[in-house]
């Protein structure tokens, strides 16, 4: 039992994660969803919406952080 099952070389990085930081991540999604980009939809409801698609944001980044930038995100890519 004490071999591995799956082997990691040690130079893999999680292209998804590692190419776009999380402002261009929220600012791709809100491009994609314009609906969460007016103001009836606060940056929280935004956030919580963008965490839905990508669980895997919200471990890596955490929500308090994920709502700021979404804020910022909001105000500046509001078409």
């Amino acid at each position: 039992m004490d071999e591995k099952i799956l082997e990691v070389p040690d130079d893999y990085e999680d292209k998804d994660y590692n190419e776009m930081n999380l402002t261009e991540k929220c600012t791709d999604f809100l491009s994609k969803n314009p609906l969460y980009n007016n103001v009836t939809f606060t940056p929280e409801q935004a956030a919580i919406a963008f965490i839905q698609v990508d669980d895997q944001i919200e471990l890596i980044n955490g929500k308090n952080h994920i709502v700021e930038t979404m804020a910022l995100c909001k105000h500046g890519c509001r078409y």
